[in-house]
Parts: C-alpha cells; sequence; structure tokens
C-alpha cells in the first residue's frame, strides 16, 4: 500500500464503559452516547503523507477565527494553511522492510534503555492505524 496523499479520521479510540477499555468508535457511535468533546472535532482532521517522508494533521479552520487572525497566524509563523485548513504537527514517517513507521515524538527511557520516537503503522481492514485512529485513504 502506498501511503502517500491524504487521509481522513474514521475511527477514533475512546473510553468504552460497559467493557472497561478503550475501543475505536466512529463518529456516529460517538455522538449516539452523547460524546460532544474534542474526538468528535477530530473526525474533520486530514492526515497527509507526503512523498518527501512528511506526516502533516490538516484541521479544519474553527468556526469564529476571523480571517485576520488567521494572517496574522500565518505572519508569525504559528500556523500555516493548506488547502484551506490549519497545517499543524508535521512529523516524519518511513518505510522498512516494507513496513511503515511514524515518528511519534517519544522521548525517554525504560529500565535505562532509551526509547524509539518509531511506531510501526499498520493496516486493518483497509484502514491505517495511526495513534489514537484510523484512517480511510481520500487522496
Amino acid at each position: 500500500m502506498n501511503l502517500v496523499g491524504k487521509w481522513k479520521v474514521c475511527q477514533m479510540m475512546s473510553f468504552d464503559s460497559e467493557s472497561g477499555s478503550l475501543v475505536y468508535k466512529t463518529k456516529d457511535e460517538l455522538s449516539a452516547q452523547g460524546d460532544e468533546n474534542e474526538a468528535l472535532r477530530m473526525f474533520g482532521t486530514l492526515v497527509e503523507f507526503t512523498e518527501d517522508g512528511e506526516v502533516i494533521m490538516l484541521l479544519p479552520i474553527p468556526e469564529g477565527v476571523s480571517q485576520e487572525q488567521i494572517d496574522e497566524a500565518v505572519k508569525s509563523g504559528k500556523a500555516e494553511i493548506r488547502d484551506g485548513m490549519i497545517a499543524m504537527e508535521k512529523k516524519a514517517w518511513k518505510e522498512e522492510d516494507g513496513k511503515y513507521f511514524y515518528d511519534s515524538g517519544t522521548k525517554g527511557e525504560v529500565l535505562g534503555k532509551p526509547v524509539s520516537p518509531w511506531v510501526e503503522l499498520t493496516i486493518e481492514d483497509g484502514l491505517l492505524v495511526i495513534p489514537m485512529m484510523k484512517l480511510e485513504k481520500v487522496e
């Protein structure tokens, strides 16, 4: 599978009170249980994998943000507008031995050994699984 392109969030990890565990849920499932939280807003997010090894989170511009505010954020370097969305959180991705990896930015040690920031990305039922989300390719 070629990762290059845009992917939309189609499932988010959420706490399931019945099982007491984290499970992936669609926007409709989260809405049906009355969750009006940040997770629902994430369904408007696109994740772009570029040919030059970048992963860019593209978030919809929030309602009520004026063009003046957008222009100021861009001018100050705090934001980049890409395809009418706010480009946030640029990370790296790579392919090694037919497997895909994402730079999670994780730093630290476990029992004195450094933790690798590279997390393997998997495909489940045609969906790309990245931390806390499942994505469907749109472009």
